[in-house]
């Protein structure tokens, strides 16, 4: 993420996005069924060229700060919350990360992250803004959660997934906010 902290236009987060994205193809890529999978990073795009999913994210953004601010909405910038909120609608909606299986070919059975990559990417993108938010505050830590709860919440990203109309950016950003109290967990010591 920009290391001057966040920016109101999000945009230029497109090719840290890119480099995430990718490097989290080449970890599931390690996973069973993970060699079928592929990174559509034309979804997001490039600086000078959006794709769908920053459009998405815009109009949404552009939206939300409307229903929040009401006329006065562009000089507000929204809060880390809400902007992993809607990157991850737009993840879900958009579905960067596809399974390329042919059954014939490939009969290995892909493991649960490589079923669900645009739900397990959306964990990594959320610890990512996390850390770079906190970091900015002079935090250094961690999102840390647990096994069950992680497991949930994976669930409901596949529901909403499922019907991206579903999905609140606001209740999500208010979920995010309590993940990030609860499993954002800062370093001690050096």
């Amino acid at each position: 993420m920009p290391e001057n902290g966040f920016d109101c236009h999000s945009d230029v987060w497109m090719p840290d996005i890119i480099k995430l994205g990718s490097a989290f193809l080449e970890y599931l890529s390690q996973l069973p069924g993970g060699k079928n999978l592929v990174f559509k990073d034309d979804l997001i795009g490039y600086i000078h060229k959006k794709g769908l999913m920053v459009e998405d994210y815009n109009q949404d953004l552009k939206k939300l700060k409307t229903d929040i601010f009401g006329s006065d909405s562009g000089t507000f910038c929204a809060d880390h919350h809400k902007i992993a909120a809607l990157y991850i609608r737009a993840f879900l909606k958009h579905k960067p990360f596809r399974l390329d299986v042919n059954a014939e070919t490939d009969p290995s059975l892909p493991s649960l992250m490589t079923k669900l990559p645009n739900e397990h990417f959306s964990i990594v993108f959320l610890a990512t803004i996390l850390k770079a938010f906190n970091a900015k505050n002079g935090i250094d830590g961690e999102l840390v959660m647990d096994k069950e709860y992680r497991g949930n919440f994976v669930k409901l990203l596949y529901h909403y997934r499922m019907n991206t109309d579903r999905l609140d950016p606001l209740s999500l950003s208010n979920t995010i906010f309590l993940i990030e109290q609860r499993y954002f967990i800062p370093k001690t010591g050096p």
